[in-house]
């Protein structure tokens, strides 16, 4: 720093301190965030084999276990083709 008297150099510290007393107080302030309820619209899942296996069965019976916890309905959606790369580009 340049030859800064002592007077100047606490009314710099002085100044910053105001400063962050003023953030303070404003940042409590702010209204504080409400989370949405999760989720807000029906849940898809991406199964990427054709119907009727026993996958499918099995994941039709975890979207129904889904539905009943999170209170939101849950659709399964069969994406067959190229070794369940359609699935996973669906995704």
């Amino acid at each position: 720093m340049k030859n800064l008297t002592v007077s100047a150099v606490s009314l710099r510290l002085l100044s910053v301190a105001n400063l962050l007393c003023v953030a303070l107080t404003l940042a409590g302030l702010a209204p504080p965030a409400m989370a949405q309820e999760y989720p807000l619209r029906p849940i898809t899942m991406i199964f990427p084999f054709p119907p009727g296996g026993s996958g499918d069965t099995a994941s039709r019976a975890i979207a129904a276990d889904m539905a009943k916890t999170l209170k939101q309905p849950v659709i399964i959606e069969n994406r067959a083709g190229g070794g369940g790369m359609q699935g996973a580009l669906a995704v």
